[in-house]
Parts: C-alpha cells; sequence; structure tokens
C-alpha cells in the first residue's frame, strides 16, 4: 500500500499544473528500490484512479515498458533494460 500511496502523491502534484494548461516534466531517480516490485499495470491503474486521461496514462505505461538505463561513471559505462 505504500507504493500506491507515494505514487497518488506525486500525481497530486502534477495534477494541478495539468489543470492550470500548463506542462509538468518530472525525473526520478530510484537509489532506494522503493518501487521495483511495483508493476507497470499497478502504476497505470494508479494514474487511471487519479483520474489521468487513456492517453496519459498509455504515455506512461510505453515510457516505463521497454525503458534502456545507461550509467557512466569514470568512463565505464553499464547499459540494462528496466522490468
Amino acid at each position: 500500500m505504500a507504493t500506491e500511496t507515494a505514487m497518488d502523491h506525486v500525481i497530486t502534484h502534477i495534477e494541478e499544473p495539468y489543470e492550470n494548461g500548463e506542462v509538468t516534466l518530472g525525473a526520478f531517480l530510484d537509489s532506494e528500490g522503493a518501487f521495483h516490485s511495483t508493476s507497470f499495470d499497478v502504476i497505470t491503474k494508479v494514474a487511471k484512479r487519479r483520474g489521468l486521461g487513456e492517453t496519459t496514462c498509455q504515455w506512461i505505461h510505453s515510457m516505463l515498458v521497454g525503458r534502456k538505463v545507461i550509467a557512466m561513471l569514470a568512463g565505464e559505462t553499464l547499459e540494462g533494460f528496466v522490468s
């Protein structure tokens, strides 16, 4: 339940600018692994429950599925896909 509460909190901060015709951009780093057991379907369901439109929910889902992560540090590169 804590993951859904956190998602609701984030979506609440996105809704206000959206309702005012503004654009919100977010970048998130999950350094503690808090969301790593949350399925993409749960994230999409929470967005729908919070009232985001179907197109926005589809966009969120497509941004999650097939993501490639690239980390670079001191000349070394590590690549992987997010599941």
